[in-house]
């Protein structure tokens, strides 16, 4: 049974109208993103709930099979797909029920936003385009990210999902050249995937915080 620790979760201030699922990267937890949100300034966002949940502790292979929070297992980086498919789908299911919860509580699919750094932003993508949910909520931000094996991936049905890559020049971790070849076959698979690049390394800078605060006054303007 795999155990995923408690979500941290910032509650809207108002009437709670959309959710925001952010997912952190390999080696981090919840409180990675739970510290930038109250930086954070944008159109409605007192009526924004923020979810932060936290990767299962489990072995990472490329790191001599340390145990730390982790999406899911990576084999090694000389080959892109060598990751375990088994842990991918097992957090997107994890953060489908997340989902749910929110849809239970009376926030419609169209008012949810998937957000994901590195490795969170892989389930970001898997979740929104290869998931049992696949193409229902708002929109997906990928940050640093890319995805190990588009090929599972579906193709859009006619939602108008948005799926927004904001990616560091300087990416040692994930070379951005990896992000722009998720970013066109999500484009050839009919969705929308704006693509930005910031003079920085696998990080998040100001002119990011900016464009962060930009897309989601856009995305929640109703």
């Amino acid at each position: 049974m795999i155990h995923y620790p408690l979500p941290l979760i910032i509650e809207p201030k108002l009437q709670h109208k959309y959710t925001v699922i952010w997912m952190h990267g390999l080696g981090a937890n919840a409180k990675d993103f739970f510290s930038l949100a109250p930086r954070l300034q944008f159109k409605n966002k007192d009526h924004v709930k923020f979810i932060f949940p936290n990767a299962s502790e489990q072995k990472v292979s490329i790191n001599g099979s340390m145990i730390m929070p982790s999406w899911y297992d990576i084999y090694n980086v000389d080959n892109e797909k060598n990751i375990n498919t088994d842990d991918l789908n097992n957090s997107s299911k994890y953060i489908e029920t997340l989902i749910n919860e929110e849809v239970k509580n009376n926030i419609n699919y169209d008012n949810i936003i998937l957000a994901g750094f590195s490795q969170g932003g892989v389930v970001a993508i898997h979740t929104a385009l290869g998931g049992v949910l696949v193409q229902n909520i708002k929109s997906v931000l990928v940050l640093s990210a890319y995805h190990p094996n588009t090929e599972l991936l579906q193709t859009s049905s006619g939602k108008k999902i948005s799926v927004n890559f904001m990616h560091g020049m300087l990416d040692n971790v994930i070379p951005i050249e990896l992000a722009k070849k998720t970013c066109i076959k999500i484009k050839q698979l009919n969705y929308d995937s704006p693509f930005t690049s910031y003079n920085m390394a696998h990080e998040v800078c100001l002119e990011q915080i900016k464009d962060i605060n930009s897309y989601f006054s856009e995305q929640f303007n109703n």
